[in-house]
């Protein structure tokens, strides 16, 4: 049985009671003698004593005990809650009312580094921006009447050049009727840090030049950025799965998921280019990227979509540029040899209409070969016009003027169903170009645009000066910055297919084969618009008609240009000269030769370049007063042959022959003091004057002296 310390006391007092009171009489019952009664009581004290001793040891022993077993516990639970205290991840500090600090754990003094006791106050540990906050809040938690009530803000410290973020839990705390502030420091630098790291790669992904979207594999979307909504013209709430992306791109968009769901499960990355119709007509080329991502076991996946349109289309340009300039050493190659045969046809016909022209019929049927033979060169020469930069002079120009030309040569072959449209604003300003060359870009725009409209349509033509801004510039790479003249051509024909789309500028592409189309019309009007430093696009739409666009440049100053003096077929002068003919073309060098023996000139024929070199090396030519040289031969040219006469300083007239003039051989030629330059085939008359026209110069300027 256990008895309390009152129940103890209250036996021991009557034990002690009774033995008091009984004890002497007991020894007086046994012992009769005083003496030993005196001893016997004197014992009897003794063992009173003792055995009070014993039980005040026994009572005290017990409950001495107790109270070491009790203050070892309590210390245990202190020293508990000062491990916690001390070994907190979170600071933990103890805040007078007046803001100093009395009481902090090892977390709160790593960061805050006080010694205590200290003056400082709790805020002025915290950079500027936050010390007012933080103040402010624990005067609040202070006026709240709420034990429980608890307060969280946020606070920055620089220590060691680096910056700790603090979330800040403030609650209120009483001790002796004393009331104080408890602030929880939990470090958030990490998350303040991460966070700034994503803010920091989405104004990244905001600025980059393409669309991002970061969505779970399930399908729904993390992220937008405003590039990916802007090139699916949709607003980022209406994108809730990253398969809209595909939906608002394809009409085959079920087709496409179920292929990027296959892709994805099997760990790979998918991608495909779209071709996006535009409400202009125009179409541009989006790739998108689908990519699968992992992270902490979860799996992402992450969408990139791009506008290459520019990209493709300078591939398209690129690729089809090498294949015209392949074409266009194939043609010019072709044009040359072709012109020889219509040069000696030419000359051999013209010589047969001078020596028979009083035979009864024979002139007519000549001049028919003769008019054939001048047909074929106009269209070598169409051919070759597009490496070709002069083609006529250049001159100020009105377009409104040539419209009206190519319209009066137009109406009377297109159908009267056909209602023609002209919208030009006034004043137009001008551009720097060959008459022939806009007739001929206008007349195959108009006659293209009538064809398509084979049940009857409406013609419109449309003419304004606009500035290249930079979306003009991005479509046209081939433009410079400044003001042009816009040309629209447009029909509302049959439009033109897309899949042949990128085909209509290459060179014998056509839909019309067997009706009578070349395929040589679109590639020569853009080859002409190119040489006037200009640009062309198209865009059509099936079933509805097609619109050309024609950019030109705006005349500003007049630039000089070479002068083309024609020789008008008139009676052809003779002479007695010596000339030297250097030609690799055997039938073509006979018949000019035979032309200009005919006018009475002493001709040497030299079909082999290397003659003509060692001749001139020789000194063999003294007695030539003129030389007719052509500039494309095998292994010597006539450039390297007129070099070899200013070497030898020889001084001769010299004219240059070739199936094709361009800039670079009339550059070539004057910086070589060529006095001519033929270009063949050339008629009897169109020989026969230059000759003459080049020797009569010679012969002045020998007298001036």
């Amino acid at each position: 049985m256990k008895l309390s310390p009152y129940k103890i006391v209250v036996i021991y007092l009557a034990l002690a009671g009774l033995w008091i009171a009984f004890s002497d009489q007991i020894l007086y019952w046994f012992i009769k003698d005083s003496e030993n009664l005196t001893i016997a009581q004197s014992i009897k004290g003794f063992v009173y004593v003792i055995t009070t001793g014993l039980l005040l040891y026994i009572l005290i022993s017990r409950y001495t005990y107790e109270l070491r077993k009790a203050f070892r516990r309590e210390r245990r639970r202190e020293e508990e809650k000062n491990v916690v205290w001390r070994s907190s991840p979170d600071g933990i500090v103890g805040i007078t009312k007046d803001g100093k600090i009395f009481s902090l754990n090892d977390q709160a003094n790593k960061w805050l580094d006080v010694s205590l006791p200290t003056e400082q106050k709790f805020w002025d540990f915290f950079e500027k921006p936050y010390r007012e906050q933080i103040k402010q809040s624990i005067e609040e938690i202070l006026r709240v009447d709420k034990p429980e009530f608890v307060f969280s803000i946020y606070g920055m410290l620089r220590k060691e050049r680096s910056h700790y973020w603090f979330e800040i839990r403030l609650n209120k705390g009483t001790y002796e009727f004393n009331e104080f502030v408890v602030a929880t420091m939990h470090d958030i630098t990490d998350k303040i840090n991460r966070e700034k790291e994503v803010e920091l790669l989405k104004n990244g992904f905001e600025q980059i030049g393409v669309g991002i979207a970061l969505a779970y594999k399930h399908g729904d979307i993390i992220f937008v950025n405003n590039k990916l909504s802007e090139l699916l013209g949709k607003d980022k709430d209406q994108l809730k799965s990253y398969f809209d992306c595909l939906r608002f791109i394809s009409d085959e968009s079920e087709t496409i998921i179920n292929q990027v769901k296959e892709t994805i499960n099997a760990g790979k990355a998918w991608d495909k280019i779209f071709e996006v119709k535009q409400e202009d007509y125009s179409i541009e080329y989006l790739t998108v990227n689908v990519f699968p991502m992992s992270y902490k076991d979860e799996h992402f996946i992450l969408v990139i979509l791009e506008n290459i349109t520019q990209q493709v289309l300078s591939e398209k340009r690129l690729s089809q540029q090498q294949r015209m300039e392949a074409l266009g050493y194939l043609a010019n190659g072709v044009a040359h040899d072709f012109n020889n045969i219509l040069g000696a046809i030419l000359g051999h016909v013209d010589l047969i209409l001078e020596e028979y022209s009083d035979v009864r019929g024979l002139s007519k049927e000549l001049e028919i070969i003769r008019n054939a033979v001048l047909r074929g060169r106009d269209m070598t020469s169409q051919i070759l016009s597009v490496s070709r930069e002069n083609g006529g002079e250049r001159i100020p120009l009105d377009i409104s003027q040539i419209i009206n030309e190519v319209l009066t040569l137009l109406k009377p072959k297109i159908s009267a169903r056909i209602k023609i449209e002209v919208d030009t604003t006034e004043p137009l300003p001008k551009v720097l170009a060959s008459p022939g060359k806009i007739n001929q870009i206008l007349l195959n725009l108009c006659i293209n645009a009538c064809q398509a409209m084979t049940q009857g349509g409406i013609l419109h033509i449309r003419t304004e000066k606009i500035i290249a801004d930079e979306p003009l510039l991005a479509k046209h790479p081939e433009l410079a910055p400044g003001e042009y003249l816009r040309i629209l051509v447009s029909d509302t024909g049959i439009g033109i297919d897309p899949d042949i789309m990128e085909h209509i500028f290459e060179p014998f592409f056509t839909t019309k084969r067997g009706k009578g189309g070349s395929g040589v019309g679109l590639y020569i009007v853009r080859s002409l618009v190119t040489s006037l430093g200009g640009g062309i696009s198209v865009y059509s739409d099936p079933g509805k008609g097609t619109r050309f666009c024609v950019y030109l440049p705006v005349y500003t100053e007049m630039k000089e240009e070479p002068v083309v003096t024609l020789i008008s077929e008139e009676k052809v002068p003779k002479g007695s000269e010596n000339i030297l003919l250097v030609d690799d073309e055997p039938m073509l060098s006979r018949i000019i030769g035979r032309l200009l023996t005919k006018l009475g000139y002493h001709v040497r024929i030299v079909n082999n370049p290397i003659v003509a070199k060692e001749m001139i090396e020789q000194g063999l030519i003294e007695n030539f007063q003129l030389a007719i040289i052509d500039n494309i031969m095998p292994e010597i040219s006539g450039e390297e042959i007129i070099r070899i006469l200013h070497d030898k300083e020889i001084s001769i007239p010299v004219i240059l022959t070739s199936g094709m003039i361009t800039d670079e051989i009339v550059y070539s030629a004057n910086k070589l003091g060529v006095s001519a330059i033929l270009e063949k085939p050339c008629s009897y008359s169109v020989l026969g004057n230059l000759v003459r026209k080049v020797l009569d110069e010679y012969m002045r300027d020998i007298q001036r002296g």
